[in-house]
């Protein structure tokens, strides 16, 4: 059976352009007779507020978005449902990805512009040093190119990642996994076949398959991306929890 999810993060209150991926998915659901995990993307606390998770049940249940797997409520979220539950389990399958990837000290600010051919800024790849929470991340080499899968609707899609792609963190230097790593895994234990994504997350999914790739996660290479427009502000702007606050 197809089953697709919905995956809100409770950094800030949903607006109208979380409504419309909930709206697109629920839709194509029922259409396809899909059924709906909800995944609520928890690992990175640092903007969680339980207000946050609160809202994410609440305009569910307003905007009449039903779901089959999942939490359903706060109070089940935190107990069967947070991903900080799973953390071994994202932990144990960095083993999969072996030699290509390696531990790296540069920040954001060392990385902006950067010519990834020739590594990362600070040559991380031939210091071999020890991860250390609050000074190192784990990132992985991946090959970059053309990247093409088909949508949910049977069309072809795809994204050039260029010759040198920037190298993804999987492990943070907060010493949680990454989100990428967490949507990988996520995706493939939930038995997920079909994603609806914002056109905004289009080299993510390249990014995502290319890493499950090197790390022969097989289950994720069949799943099917689609990727929809977005809503935008009234200067064209995709809609984000940074610049809106309040319910939308």
């Amino acid at each position: 059976m197809k089953k697709t999810r919905i995956a809100p993060t409770p950094s800030g209150f949903l607006h109208k352009g979380n409504r419309f991926n909930a709206e697109w998915i629920s839709n194509w659901a029922k259409l396809a007779g899909a059924s709906i995990r909800l995944r609520i993307d928890d690992i990175d606390r640092s903007r969680f507020r339980n207000a946050y998770l609160e809202d994410i049940f609440e305009r569910l249940k307003e905007w009449e978005i039903e779901w089959q797997e999942g939490p359903r409520n706060c109070q089940d979220f935190f107990q069967n449902h947070s991903q900080h539950h799973k953390l071994e389990r994202y932990r144990r399958a960095l083993g999969l990805i072996g030699g290509d990837s390696y531990v790296c000290s540069c920040s954001r600010k060392d990385i902006e512009g950067a010519d990834w051919g020739k590594g990362c800024p600070r040559h991380c790849e031939e210091n071999n040093m020890e991860f250390s929470v609050g000074k190192t991340a784990l990132r992985v080499r991946i090959p970059g190119g053309l990247e093409a899968w088909t949508r949910p609707d049977g069309t072809p899609e795809s994204i050039d990642l260029g010759m040198h792609p920037m190298h993804p963190v999987v492990w943070t230097r907060e010493g949680l996994p990454a989100y990428h790593w967490v949507s990988i895994l996520d995706d493939i234990d939930h038995e997920i076949s079909d994603v609806w994504r914002g056109a905004d997350l289009l080299e993510s999914t390249g990014i995502q398959r290319q890493l499950a790739r090197l790390a022969g996660l097989d289950g994720f290479e069949t799943i099917r991306f689609g990727h929809h427009a977005l809503i935008t502000d009234t200067e064209g702007r995709k809609l984000s929890k940074s610049v809106l606050s309040g319910n939308q």
